[in-house]
Formats: structure tokens, sequence, C-alpha cells
């Protein structure tokens, strides 16, 4: 029986004279074997991303192929104009009573008071929160705001106290305490924070619908995608200006509505510890007949303040969303990420739904209803700006597509940054040449300088030579 042996893979000696039939010893080299062990976590998830990635960029890339291409260049026109709509449903989830304008007359009346509503609560008629606020930040600048915000009771006392007219008093027989509560369950409780949240949408998104949707050039896109891969502090900052900067937000929409929802996300984040909910008719009777019992058991008095954390969930993926209008490269992505960061809300939505319409513990919110359908509204737009937010298609139907342009502008920042590095190494290596240069030259000034000095140590080493 003949062996033949792999010369990149010999069998040991003992392998080649075993005897038929026989298993051959193990080798005794002590050489570490590779091993393939299972993919980390990391990895796992890397690859679902990638494949989740590549995924969504079928489907947009399938969408645009098939939508018309004045839908798809105008996007953020049509878009901005749809959220304008929906924006309205929300200011009726979060006013007073979910009434803007109950006895206009006609549309352009109705406009005009809805607009004076909002404006009102927003500022004027919070203005008693406002105070407490200035008051509380002034007590303690660090924590007093975030106190302030978190105090759902004080909240509720002070609406109630300015809608009464006075402190509420919980009568003492069960007439009094009847015609007391009475008197509590007519105040209405408004989401100010939700208001003021609403109204910045209101105008970043009227903004969107009326300014020209210009498209970024492929020069525009290299030049940015470069800096932010050589200089990351001076990209942030350049697209901050661009975002503040309100002469140029023709030419930079998309920072500009970026910039609008990181205020849409802050002020929604501080509503979330400002979404009502009303006692159902079992506490009402309680506190009627058996106060102190309601008051242990804690049963509200009526509409009350109190923290949703799944509003709170949403609120900020809306201010995280601001992050790709913001700082994307292109309007491709910075649109699309939007988008995709904002349909995210939808895992949270339903239990913040839930609890705008009480929960099961309460009759809800007077706007519950409205919430429901800027929210589902709102998604239905997110997923079209996903889909086709920011994406360019030329009159051949030909999709325009940055993600060449960018790969080319990350390897040309590889070799910016590679030649700054030898450029910082040869300058490092000129400074240690030039030192013994520099005390050379130091040495031959102070001779010149010094003449009479340098004569008279030339002739004493003069004179010693003679000697020796």
């Amino acid at each position: 029986m003949s062996l033949t042996t792999d010369k990149s893979n010999p069998l040991p000696d003992d392998a080649l004279n075993a005897p038929s039939g026989l298993t051959a010893p193990q080798s005794t080299d002590t050489k570490t074997e590779s091993v393939k062990h299972p993919h980390t976590f990391t990895e796992t998830a890397q690859r679902l991303n990638d494949a989740f990635g590549h995924g969504m960029q079928t489907l947009r890339h399938h969408t645009i192929d098939s939508v018309s291409r004045h839908i798809v260049n105008n996007s953020s026109n049509i878009l901005g104009a749809a959220h304008v709509g929906t924006e309205m449903l929300m200011f009726k989830s979060s006013i007073k009573g979910a009434e803007l304008a109950p006895d206009a007359k006609n549309p352009i009346e109705w406009f005009y008071k809805a607009m004076g509503r909002v404006f009102s609560q927003s500022f004027k008629q919070s203005m008693h929160d406002v105070e407490e606020m200035k008051k509380a930040i002034k007590e303690k600048p660090g924590t007093g705001f975030f106190k302030f915000i978190k105090d759902t009771e004080g909240a509720t006392e002070r609406e109630v106290t300015a809608q009464l007219k006075g402190e509420f008093k919980l009568g003492a027989t069960e007439q009094e305490r009847r015609a007391s509560l009475e008197a509590r369950q007519g105040v209405k409780l408004g989401n100010a924070w939700q208001t003021r949240s609403t109204l910045a949408g209101l105008i970043i998104w009227s903004l969107s619908a009326i300014i020209p949707d210009r498209k970024e050039s492929a020069d525009e896109v290299e030049r940015m995608a470069i800096k932010q891969n050589t200089n990351l502090l001076g990209y942030i900052g350049e697209r901050l200006k661009q975002a503040v900067w309100f002469p140029d937000w023709p030419s930079h929409k998309r920072q500009m509505i970026g910039l609008g929802y990181a205020i849409i996300g802050i002020c929604s984040t501080l509503g979330s510890w400002r979404n009502s909910v009303k006692p159902d008719m079992a506490g009402l009777k309680l506190w009627e007949h058996e106060p102190a019992l309601a008051k242990k058991l804690m049963v509200p008095l009526g509409p009350s303040y109190k923290f949703n954390p799944a509003y709170l969930a949403t609120s900020l993926l809306s201010l995280a969303s601001s992050i790709p209008l913001l700082f994307a490269v292109d309007d491709q992505k910075g649109f699309s990420g939007f988008g995709a960061l904002m349909a995210g809300r939808l895992f949270f939505l339903p239990s913040s739904i839930r609890k705008k319409f009480g929960g099961g513990k309460g009759l809800g919110e007077d706007g519950a209803k409205y919430y429901l359908g800027a929210t589902a509204a709102f998604q239905v737009e997110n997923l079209a700006q996903t889909l086709i937010g920011g994406a360019e298609k030329l009159p051949d139907g030909t999709i325009v597509d940055h993600e060449e342009i960018k790969r080319k502008a990350r390897e040309d920042a590889v070799k910016i940054k590679a030649e700054r590095a030898r450029n910082r190494l040869k300058e490092q290596r000129s400074d240690q040449f030039d030192e013994p240069r520099n005390v050379l030259a130091q040495v031959a000034s102070v001779e010149k300088a010094m003449p009479e000095r340098a004569a008279a140590v030339a002739a004493v080493e003069k004179e010693t030579a003679v000697t020796a």
C-alpha cells in the first residue's frame, strides 16, 4: 500500500510507517490549529443591519422607479404640505377641550381664530406655568428646570387654580363635595409643550411646502463627503451654520427642517409630563361619599397631568430624527434616514395612544381621537419619506445615485489624511535637524556681537599652542 503526501500539509513519520489497518498516532506538534468560532453578537448585528439596509435600498429604488418624476423631484414640497394638514389634527389633540374655532363661519375665519387659539395656549394662557418655571430655574439653576417639568401634581394645581380663579377646595358635606367636584370636572387641561412642538412643526413644514426643492450638485456632495471624512468638527460646524442662517434656507432646506425637528423633539419630550387623564365615575363617587378613602387610594379629583413614558419614547425618536436631516452627507440619506427613524415610533405608539385614551383607568384626553388620526397620518408620511425622500429622477427616468461619488470621496479623504500625516512627519524631522543649526547660528551671532572677547580667546589659544 503506497501513501502519497501533500507537501503543503505533510503527515508525520509515524503515519508513513504505520501498518495497514491501524490508526496512525496523532502528531505531537503543538502548533495552534485554526478554529472557526461562531459569529459574535456584533458581527451578527452588522450582518443583519447590512441585509436590512440592502433590502431597504432595493425597495427604495423600485419605489422611486415606479413613482412619477414630478412627485419624486418635489417630494419635500408635497410631503411638507401633507404634514401641514396633519399638524392641524395634532393641534386639536393638545388644545384644551380639543376645539380650535368652533364658532367660525368660513375657512378664513376658522384659520384666523385657530391660529389665535394656538398662540394663546402656547404662550399667553400658560404664562403662570412659565413664571413657575423661571422661579424654579432661579432657585436651582442646575436641577430646577427638570424638577419643574417632572412635577405633574404641581402643574395640575397651577392649571386648576388659574381656571377656577382660586385654589380648589373640596366641600365638607356630600352636597358641597358634589358641587365642588362638578366645578373641578369643568377644568380643561391642555399640553402647552405639545402645542409648541406642533406650532414649530407647522411653521417648518409650511416653509418646506413653499420653498422650491433644489437638488444638490455632484460637486457639492463630493466636497461635503471629503470634509466629513477629513475635518469632522468643521463639517458639523458648516451644517449647523446652514441650518441657522435663514437667508440660505432655499439652498439648504433639509438642514432647515432638521433644526425645526430638533426644536420639535425637545418640546415634545417636555410634553411627556403634561399628558392628561380624567378619573372614572367610580372615583368621583368615592370622593363624594368616602373622601378619606379616595385620598388614601390617590384617586384623581378631576382631570390631572400624568407622565406618559411611551410618549417620551416617540418624542426622543423625533429628536433623534433631526440628526440625519442636519448631518447626512446628501439629501438622499438625510430624508430617508429621517423617515426611517420617525417610522420607528410605530413600536411605541400603541402604548402612547392607549394612555391618551385613558389606559382603562380613566376617560382619557379630550383630543385622544385626533392624536390617533394625526399619528396614523404621520406614519404614512414617514414611510413616504423613507422611500422617496430626497431622491432625484432625470427626464429619461434615470435615478441619480450619489453612492459612487461618496465612495470615491472617502478614498480621496484617506489619501488627503495620509498626505497630511507625511507633511507633519517631514515638519517634525525638519525641526529636529534645524535645532543644531540654530545653536551654531547663535554661536556665530555671539562672536559677531562680541569681537573683542572672541579675539582675546583666540590669542590665548594661540599662546597655548606655541608653549606646547
